[in-house]
């Protein structure tokens, strides 16, 4: 996978302590549609849905994700790209598909990505600590999603492979040594076995879960804003 595009000149993220460097490390196509959302002016308000698609579909192939959901998150770009080019969503429309997506599993299927990728995968653990390590990934995902482990908790959890900027925020460092990739998937364990994640593989499918946030949020657009008190 490559790295975040800037060309989407999406405003700042709101800081979230150990999360917000995750999200941004993630480089499948959902985060970075979530956060295009959001800050999507520079191609919407150019007609540029066509460009849109394309650079969501250059995300989309580089992923590792199976053709099946490659072929279905293509699909569900291209038909929010063409409502919009239809006068059916608006620019104000889009965060709340993003808003959608966020609160899909696709997120923390987005941790498991990044953390394997330019982490686990490259290391000199041995097979059997990489195995294990995986599993545990699967299942820190999983207490995230279903909000058993919180945001402060993964920011302990990543100590051993963040370092913090000036301005508080936590950054990934850009080489961890096995020792540290260790003691953070050793962390990660005890707080997965505290919480009672099952010890069971954590498996999402990405298109379905892409489709169905994508329904949800068009949902909510054409059911409109909900008065105060509703």
């Amino acid at each position: 996978m490559s790295g975040f595009d800037d060309s989407f000149n999406a405003p700042p993220a709101k800081k979230s302590g150990g999360w917000s460097w995750l999200l941004l490390g993630c480089l499948g196509f959902f985060v970075v549609f979530g956060i295009a959302c959001c800050g999507a002016g520079l191609y919407f308000s150019m007609n540029a849905a066509t460009l849109f698609k394309n650079q969501f579909a250059k995300i989309i192939d580089e992923t590792d994700l199976p053709e099946e959901d490659k072929r279905i998150m293509k699909e569900e770009v291209n038909r929010v790209a063409e409502m919009y080019d239809a006068g059916e969503i608006g620019f104000q429309d889009l965060p709340i598909i993003g808003e959608e997506i966020a609160k899909s599993p696709l997120l923390p299927l987005g941790i498991i990505i990044v953390l394997e990728q330019k982490y686990l995968n490259p290391s000199g653990l041995s097979e059997e600590e990489k195995t294990d390590g995986k599993r545990t990934l699967d299942r820190l995902a999983r207490g995230v999603f279903e909000k058993k482990i919180s945001e402060e908790e993964v920011k302990q959890i990543a100590e051993p492979i963040t370092t913090q900027s000036g301005d508080g925020s936590f950054q990934p460092k850009d080489k961890v040594t096995d020792d540290e990739l260790r003691e953070f998937l050793n962390n990660a364990k005890t707080a997965v076995n505290e919480k009672n994640i099952p010890d069971e593989d954590y498996n999402i499918n990405a298109g379905e879960e892409f489709r169905k946030a994508i329904n949800r949020g068009i949902q909510r657009v054409k059911e409109g804003p909900k008065e105060e008190g509703s």
